[in-house]
């Protein structure tokens, strides 16, 4: 029997709903396994109904993908930072390299507040004196005493024999170098040899040694160990006299030895001993 057109269209409508029901149970069982999926990768961290589980998921997703973006921002920013303290620190260090060498470089030129205090006494009148260079040439000279208690750790007589054997002027006594010491002393004490007459001039050392120390500071000191050093110094070049004008001049109660020290101390370092 052949079915007619109506059958055949009413069969075709059933197994069209058919598969239409099959993908539609299909679509439902995939969109249930896509929704579990998504409950259970949020089940730990958001409550609620799926939706909102799935929506806070995507929005942690979201928030987190921000978060490491703002954090390599940050942390290239740190690293700029970083740079920039870097060169800053470089520069703060150099600027204090500069001003430690600048503050070292003032200490080593400075004077001790002693030095400074002997920098400022005065000395006596001295333009109608003979000075000690000429006064040693002379073939016959009348002498007087000078005794003075010389700090020891000043090595005084060591320095002073070192200058004659450097020089070359070893027949000298060493009254003659005292009397060459304390008359540029006491005629204000230029600062170089050159001021100095011919030959002395020429008699200049290597230099002070480093651990010498300076005559005024060491008679700061409350206990000197002391050494009696006796010369007979040109009578012409009146010594003795114009010591007690010097230490009157500059109202001074120290003794005249030290007065001695300090003097000779300070002729040596001009002349490089």
């Amino acid at each position: 029997m052949t079915p007619d057109g109506s059958e055949i269209a009413s069969v075709v409508s059933i197994a069209e709903g058919s598969e239409a029901a099959d993908r539609g149970a299909v679509q439902s069982a995939s969109a249930a396994r896509t929704s579990g999926e998504i409950d259970d990768a949020s089940a730990s961290t958001s409550p609620g109904t799926g939706v909102d589980r799935a929506e806070n998921a995507a929005l942690g997703t979201a928030q987190r993908t921000e978060a490491r973006a703002e954090a390599s921002a940050g942390e290239g920013e740190a690293a700029q930072g970083s740079g920039g303290s870097s060169e800053e620190g470089v520069g703060t260090r150099a600027s204090l390299g500069t001003l430690m060498t600048t503050s070292a470089a003032t200490t080593a030129g400075s004077s001790s507040p002693a030095v400074s205090t002997w920098d400022q006494y005065m000395s006596p009148p001295a333009q109608n004196l003979v000075r000690a260079e000429d006064v040693l040439d002379q073939r016959y000279i009348t002498r007087e005493p000078l005794n003075a208690s010389i700090p020891v750790v000043l090595d005084i007589p060591h320095r002073m024999e070192l200058l004659k054997v450097v020089s070359g002027i070893n027949q000298l006594p060493p009254a003659d170098l005292v009397a060459v010491a304390m008359d540029w002393f006491l005629r204000g004490g230029a600062a170089s040899p050159d001021a100095m007459q011919e030959p002395w001039n020429t008699y200049v050392g290597p230099g002070t040694p480093e651990d010498t120390p300076r005559a005024e500071d060491v008679l700061q000191r409350r206990f000197i160990k002391r050494e009696g050093l006796k010369w007979q110094t040109p009578e012409e070049l009146k010594l003795n006299q114009r010591l007690a004008v010097y230490r009157v001049m500059n109202r001074l109660k120290v003794p005249a030895a030290d007065i001695v020290a300090v003097g000779i101390d300070r002729w040596l370092r001009v002349m490089g001993f």
